[in-house]
């Protein structure tokens, strides 16, 4: 496995990866059905990362960040993405019902020189809140960034390298704190505890949109924006 793993790239394997962390048992029926749509309706290998298996993917060189086990669910998620696209490239979905193959946007990808294929945001409230002037230019060129339901992205580029390196920045700068309120629920922050309050020290979308979009605005000549692989964005809950 070690030199598998230092070899491996997702976006020529045409691998689509999932993330499932928490109890299978807690899976709605509509994200069972997603998921099977996922498997069947894409026409390329996937492979779904949860808690029994994701430490079977950590790369012999790089090691995950120690903040991983104080992490929400939907964060594990969020840091994770990011490793594997940095390391290993390839597809990433949300378990949210696709609309079609995506064997022809893997094609696309690895004809061209880009680093990443995503759908362009559908609003200005797509995307990441983020504060001042630079916010605003983001959210006044939202067709400018891909969305964070689904994406392939080129393995090792200088997007993902930020990317992950931006996310472990936080995390290393939280660590202390996070080790003291690790998340208590898989929705941390947006959904609060039963008292109504959180220490957990993490915004909802810190280790998401609010690390990818400003680099994908950055490199966004680096991009190839295909609409059709957004997702179904409705009734996956």
């Amino acid at each position: 496995m070690t030199n598998f793993l230092r070899t491996y790239d997702g976006l020529y394997a045409g691998v689509i990866f999932a993330f499932w962390f928490g109890r299978f048992p807690e899976m709605s029926t509509n994200r069972i059905l997603a998921l099977n749509a996922i498997f069947q309706r894409t026409g390329m290998p996937v492979c779904l990362i949860h808690d029994s298996n994701f430490s079977d993917w950590e790369h012999p060189d790089y090691p995950f960040h120690p903040a991983l086990q104080y992490l929400s669910a939907v964060h594990k998620s969020d840091y994770l993405r990011a490793y594997f696209m940095h390391y290993y490239g390839g597809g990433y979905t949300d378990i949210k019902q696709p609309q079609r193959s995506w064997a022809g946007f893997f094609s696309s990808l690895i004809d061209s020189s880009k680093w990443a294929l995503g759908y362009p945001e559908l609003s200005p409230t797509g995307t990441a809140e983020l504060p001042g002037d630079f916010g605003q230019e983001i959210r006044n060129n939202y067709q400018s960034i891909i969305g964070m339901c689904s994406y392939i992205m080129r393995k090792n580029t200088p997007l993902t390298g930020l990317y992950l390196d931006s996310i472990e920045n936080i995390l290393s700068r939280k660590l202390e704190t996070l080790s003291k309120h690790p998340a208590q629920n898989a929705f941390e922050n947006l959904m609060k505890n039963s008292d109504g309050t959180s220490e957990y020290p993490l915004r909802w979308t810190e280790i998401g949109g609010e690390c990818l979009h400003p680099l994908v605005y950055l490199y966004r000549n680096s991009v190839l924006y295909e609409p059709n692989i957004c997702p179904i964005l409705y009734g996956y809950r």
